[in-house]
């Protein structure tokens, strides 16, 4: 039986690559269109956390959603922000992160035509040689999690393509554990085009 089950978690992760690999290559290729809409992003937002509870609880990780704001309407594609871009940002925040630390997000409305979303983890973080191949799909740059989980190498590179393709963007900052002890981790700033109000 125990081995059955690392056959089906191989086959599922030589799924997600395929699948990672073929979306990537049809929004590129113009075969994957990109529909935006007006969404309420601290409502998809917390849809998407709810998803992570397990994982979550499995390391002790608490998370912390700080906004000033109800409602925050930008662009975007409702099901690929979920499952392609916020989805792959927590779970390498969870990955990445120590037991029992924390992970914090805010926003950042501060901009006439963008808001950003940020979300930092207290977790190992990511050298500074790797943070320069990380949304290019033909490097290698997947590595184990702090509990051995394992990555595509795929998970940023489709962050990027559907951020640039909402209007938006991606950016890393980080500090690696091995480099600052005291103060590692890694901030993900997702910049996201607000929809304008119709009468503005």
């Amino acid at each position: 039986l125990e081995s059955w089950k690392k056959v089906e978690k191989s086959i599922d992760f030589q799924g997600d690559i395929i699948t990672h690999v073929r979306t990537l290559e049809a929004i590129e290729s113009g075969k994957q269109i990109v529909y935006l809409a007006r969404i309420d992003l601290l409502d998809i937002f917390k849809q998407t956390i709810a998803i992570f509870e397990e994982k979550l609880n499995a390391k002790k990780l608490a998370i912390k959603l700080e906004s000033h704001s109800e409602q925050i309407s930008i662009m975007a594609e409702k099901i690929s922000l979920m499952q392609n871009v916020i989805s792959n940002v927590i779970s390498n925040a969870i990955k990445f992160s120590t037991e029992k630390s924390e992970i914090k997000i805010w926003i950042e409305d501060k901009m006439i035509d963008y808001v950003n979303l940020y979300i930092k983890d207290r977790g190992i973080g990511i050298p500074k040689q790797m943070i320069d191949k990380i949304f290019d799909p033909s490097e290698s740059t997947s590595r184990p999690g702090t509990s051995g989980e394992k990555g595509t190498g795929f998970g940023m590179p489709l962050v990027k393509t559907f951020m640039k393709a909402y209007g938006g963007d991606v950016s890393i900052s980080s500090k690696a554990a091995n480099v600052d002890p005291d103060d590692h981790g890694t901030t993900i700033c997702l910049s996201f085009k607000k929809a304008k109000n119709f009468n503005s």
